[in-house]
C-alpha cells in the first residue's frame, strides 16, 4: 500500500522501477520470473478488449465465464504455469522467499482448475 501512497505524492514516481525492486527483495533469485508472472497479469487485466464488459463480484473485479477463455487462453495459462513452476525451482535455497511467493500465489491451483474447466480441455 505505502507504494500506491507514494506514487499519490509522486505522480513521476517509476512504477515500473519500484515492482522491480519489490519482486527482488521479496523473491530474491526468483525475483525478475515473479515480475514477468505479475507484468503478464497486469497487461491481460489492463489492456484487455474485455474490460468494458467486467462483472463486479462479492469485492472483486471478476471476467465474465464466457470471456475467461479468451482472456486467459491456455497459451497465457501455461506460460502462467512455467514461470511459477520455475520461480519455485529458484527458491529451494530461499525459504523465506519462498514462503511469501507461496502466500502470493496460493489461489493459483484453484486458477488453473477453472481455466481447464471453463476451456473444455486440459490446459497443462
Amino acid at each position: 500500500m505505502y507504494t500506491w501512497m507514494r506514487l499519490l505524492w509522486n505522480p513521476n514516481l517509476d512504477v515500473d522501477a519500484v515492482l522491480d525492486e519489490m519482486c527482488s527483495r521479496l523473491y530474491g533469485k526468483a525475483g525478475p520470473i515473479a515480475r514477468e508472472m505479475m507484468r503478464l497479469q497486469c497487461e491481460l487485466w489492463q489492456d484487455g478488449a474485455w474490460t468494458k464488459q467486467r462483472v463486479k463480484r462479492r469485492g472483486a473485479w471478476g471476467v465474465p465465464e464466457n470471456l475467461f477463455p479468451k482472456v486467459w487462453t491456455p497459451e497465457v495459462v501455461k506460460e502462467m504455469t512455467a514461470l511459477r513452476d520455475k520461480a519455485l525451482a529458484q527458491l529451494t535455497d530461499d525459504p523465506a522467499g519462498r514462503q511469501r511467493f507461496l502466500y502470493w500465489t496460493c489461489t493459483f491451483a484453484a486458477f488453473v482448475k477453472e481455466a481447464r474447466a471453463l476451456q473444455g480441455k486440459k490446459v497443462e
